[in-house]
């Protein structure tokens, strides 16, 4: 588990946009989605009808990182949506300086309660543009 605050810690570090970037161009990321297959959707119920809660990045079978405000809205249990399948969040992890509303260390770690075995793990971007 130790491991896991250490790769939050160096993703929070080197990350400079957690969905776009300004500079770059659209077509880029439209190109990036048709062949992701790191991105899940957390799903919860508001006034009974299913909502989409945010999205997240496997960055391991069981893990996903995401916003800390994102995290602030699930719970254990909540699906989470890989393609097709559905899963169920075993844990949920804010940055330990996270607060709600501010946006420094607005990142989080959610460990799913069984494995996503058919996924392609985010890797950290290290280009300069």
């Amino acid at each position: 588990m130790k491991w896991m605050f250490v790769l939050l810690l160096a993703i929070a570090s080197t990350a400079n946009a957690m969905i776009i970037r300004h500079d770059v161009e659209d077509a880029k990321y439209q190109a990036a989605a048709q062949s992701d297959n790191s991105t899940v959707t957390f799903l919860g119920l508001y006034k009974g009808d299913e909502i989409v809660l945010g999205t997240g990045s496997l960055i391991d079978k069981q893990w996903i990182v995401t916003a800390a405000h994102v995290a602030n809205e699930l719970k254990t249990g909540n699906k989470v949506q890989f393609k097709t399948d559905f899963y169920s969040i075993k844990e949920v992890i804010k940055h330990p300086l996270w607060k709600e509303r501010h946006f420094p260390n607005d990142i989080a770690l959610v460990q799913l309660a069984s494995p996503i075995e058919d996924a392609t793990f985010a890797k950290l971007n290290h280009a300069s543009t």
